[in-house]
């Protein structure tokens, strides 16, 4: 038997939409959010980022948004370059996402 869980490839498409509509503003939203001291926002923000990330397969993206979870958990703002790593991580996981909708 399998450690992972299997999944049908309908669930798992519906999984990428849901992922690709739903974190277009993410970064500007924590961007906003520790600006504005708002810290237990920014973690949520993160920590879902994470989860999502990490449900439809994208690891680099979910290993990175933990380091920020992590600082932000902690009431560490986040330094520009991990939020610009983040920042072009998501975009690339979107970007693929928007290719494969158009396949």
């Amino acid at each position: 038997m399998s450690d992972s869980i299997l999944i049908d490839d309908e669930l798992f498409a519906e999984m990428k939409i849901l992922f690709l509509a739903g974190n277009r503003d993410t970064i500007a939203n924590i961007i906003k959010a520790t600006e504005q001291g708002q810290m237990t926002d920014a973690h949520r923000l993160v920590h879902t980022l994470k989860s999502s990330a990490m449900l439809i397969g994208k690891t680099q993206l979910g290993n990175i948004s933990h380091i920020a979870e992590g600082m932000l958990k902690s009431g560490t703002k986040l330094p520009q370059e991990l939020l610009s790593t983040l920042e072009a991580e998501l975009t690339k996981v979107l970007d693929e996402l928007q290719i494969q909708q158009t396949i």
